[in-house]
């Protein structure tokens, strides 16, 4: 042969998916020598397929009646996806030998039957993959998938009620008509998962002349399967899942059962939307009274699913399935989460009482490097009079560097302090000092905290202060009238 080794390998080694999950894996074989080839396609495909024997009438109408043994079908198809991994329908290509890899992806359909195999019905899922060879004959593989389906009872309303039933049933015997047999059955709901108990209430009043040998609980799987060739035609199998006696009740008596029915641990299906096979279940209750009677029976749907069904007020239960693929939920952790307050994170928003990389300024707390406070030592020294040091911080028993007029912040520049000595001189009467009024930059607003006192010497001179302040007029003194 020209391949060898020609397989499909999935990403998920067991083959179960959800209907709307990716599935993905890849294509791989080996050529032994060159090899003309058209292309390489895939193809997915989803279907049902129904078939069994039975009679037919094969006569036509006048004739005498004649059957025969035939065999009806069915089948419906799901999805069919095809494209190819390399190639088209119309090229021609050369592959040299050696190991060939395709990997591919694709999506499933949201709604999907279960995987399901019965006597006379099947439903599957396949993966196909040719290797197309011009004017030759094709190599080919095949792979099945399953289909797994999550039933949450929660979301069917006839699941969630609860079954209140009775029946009941009269005896003849020689014309003469006995008192009825009545059960009552009560179940708190429909709806049940694999190995939950059901509790079970049976209320059997015996009334007539005739004993109940026995009472029988079952669960039942019903299977139907519906073909349409040669004709329309259904078949119906019936399997005793579970099955328990309770005892008999005499005639002229009851009694009320009270009885724990354990579900069997089984697969759950759901076949929707297949409309050629049905899978469903029964609790049966029957009455077995023997002799030439008939047995009281009384049968009610139940369903089975995956999530069991809880009550208002309590928390919704988690399905006990473990999830084969899971998709992604606002439930599950993601990559970036979103801000939660009371949930800690990669990067934490600014909280006052956790410490941070970087906290925010605090006075009781030392810090990397602190505002100043006199109270506190700092990396530089405080003042030591008895030692000249580098710059100092602000001391209020000496004089600092020039700062601003505040005694409880230091700053860089001090307002005018007469008890400091300047630079600049005071007033000299000796010396005026020449003032440009018209020039705005000269004449800073009066202040009438700054005075200088004027000169004794000369009354009449005019006098200024060390700042550049505008001229005051000159002062107006009182004059004395000579006497006349």
């Amino acid at each position: 042969m020209g391949i060898e080794n020609f397989k499909i390998v999935l990403d998920i080694p067991n083959a179960v998916y959800y209907a709307g999950s990716v599935v993905s894996g890849k294509l791989q074989f080996r050529l032994n020598k060159q090899t003309k080839i058209r292309g390489v396609k895939l193809h997915f495909l989803g279907e049902a397929k129904v078939s069994f024997k039975s009679l037919y009438k094969t006569s036509r109408s006048g004739e005498n009646p004649k059957h025969e043994v035939v065999t009806f079908c069915a089948s419906e198809e799901y999805f069919s996806i095809m494209y190819y991994l390399l190639g088209s329908s119309n090229s021609e290509m050369q592959l040299l030998p050696g190991e060939y890899v395709y990997p591919f992806t694709t999506t499933l359909p949201t709604i999907l039957p279960s995987s399901f195999e019965s006597e006379h019905g099947k439903i599957r899922y396949f993966i196909k993959a040719k290797v197309e060879i011009p004017w030759g004959v094709d190599f080919k593989v095949e792979k099945t998938f399953n289909i797994k389906t999550n039933v949450d009872l929660n979301n069917i309303a006839e699941a969630k009620k609860p079954i209140k039933r009775q029946v009941e049933k009269s005896f003849c015997c020689m014309c003469c008509r006995s008192g009825p047999l009545t059960m009552v059955l009560n179940l708190p709901h429909a709806g049940y998962v694999p190995g939950q108990n059901i509790p079970v209430i049976l209320e059997v009043d015996n009334a007539s002349n005739v004993d109940v040998d026995n009472v029988v609980i079952k669960l039942q799987k019903v299977i139907k399967w519906r073909a349409s060739v040669p004709e329309i035609k259904t078949k119906t199998d019936i399997v005793d899942l579970v099955e328990l006696s309770i005892g008999g009740v005499r005639g002229k008596d009851s009694k009320t059962y009270t009885q724990q029915f354990s579900v069997p641990v089984v697969p759950v299906y759901s076949l929707h939307p297949c409309s050629i096979m049905t899978c469903d279940y029964i609790f049966k209750v029957k009455a077995e009274t023997g002799s030439c009677h008939v047995n009281l029976t009384q049968e009610v749907p139940v369903f089975l699913g995956t999530v069991p069904v809880y009550k208002n007020g309590e928390a919704p239960p988690v399905d006990s399935s473990e999830p084969l693929q899971q998709s992604h939920k606002a439930t599950m952790p993601m990559t970036q989460p979103p801000f939660n307050p009371s949930m800690p994170t990669t990067q934490q928003p600014f909280n006052p009482s956790v410490p941070t990389t970087q906290q925010p300024f605090n006075p009781s707390v030392p810090t990397a490097q602190q505002p100043f406070n006199p109270s506190i030592p700092t990396a530089q020294q405080p003042l030591n009079p008895s030692m000249p040091t580098a710059p100092q911080p602000y001391n209020y028993v000496m004089p600092a560097a020039p700062q601003s007029f505040n005694p409880s912040i230091p700053m860089a520049q001090q307002p005018f302090n007469p008890s400091m000595l300047m630079a600049q001189q005071p007033f000299n009467p000796s010396m005026l000092m020449t003032q440009n009024p018209s020039d705005p930059f000269q004449m800073p607003p009066f202040n009438p905290q700054m005075y200088v006192a004027q000169s004794t010497s000369n009354p009449s001179a005019e006098f200024s202060s060390s700042y550049l302040t505008p001229l005051l007029p000159k002062p107006i003194m009182p004059m004395t009238h000579p006497p006349n």
